[in-house]
């Protein structure tokens, strides 16, 4: 609820990132920055972290200059299509994300209940969730508030399913839920 990026090296020493403290949504300069309730912090191999803004349902970049950008999504709800015109809805969850295999984000969409895909390329897609049925194939199965979600060796998603009070697979090969 600081609205901030902290680090905390190995000594103990804590230290912004970015963010100013205040509720928003500027890119920006590392302090000059703002963010709202994030709740998911990614790096990559290159320096950058990458940022699930849950208090308005942005993915954020901070790049190795600790610059932060906007990378994917536009308003609170759902759209899938090109990053910056898709929606997701994160508000009052703890959306977190993962890599796949390819380098793309894979996202628990918290309250709209699916899992997204913001490829490389900057496309968002839905990859599960929105059906009827508890398992079965991808977007037939439903979820109710995704909130953890991680990668296993084979490349399928772990995601925890909060409301269902389920730990769920998403077999990326056999586009299944179980």
């Amino acid at each position: 609820a600081n609205h901030r990026i902290r680090r905390i090296a190995p000594d103990g020493a804590v230290t912004t990132i970015a963010g100013s403290g205040k509720y928003g949504t500027m890119n920006g300069s590392g302090l000059a920055a703002q963010f709202a309730y994030p709740t998911c912090v990614l790096p990559d191999d290159q320096g950058n972290i990458y940022v699930v803004d849950s208090g308005t349902s942005l993915i954020r970049k901070i790049d190795s200059n600790r610059y932060v950008s906007t990378i994917a999504g536009s308003y609170v709800g759902y759209a899938d299509g090109k990053a910056l015109e898709a929606a997701f809805n994160f508000a009052n969850g703890t959306a977190q994300m993962a890599f796949d295999i390819d380098g793309s984000f894979v996202i628990a969409d918290f309250n709209n209940s699916r899992i997204r895909r913001l490829s490389k390329d900057g496309m968002v897609t839905t990859l599960a969730g929105g059906g009827n049925l508890l398992d079965g194939p991808a977007l037939e199965a439903s979820f109710f508030f995704p909130t953890g979600i991680t990668r296993d060796p084979q490349g399928n998603f772990i995601i925890a399913d909060w409301y269902n009070c389920r730990v769920r697979k998403l077999d990326i090969a056999k586009k299944t839920v179980t």
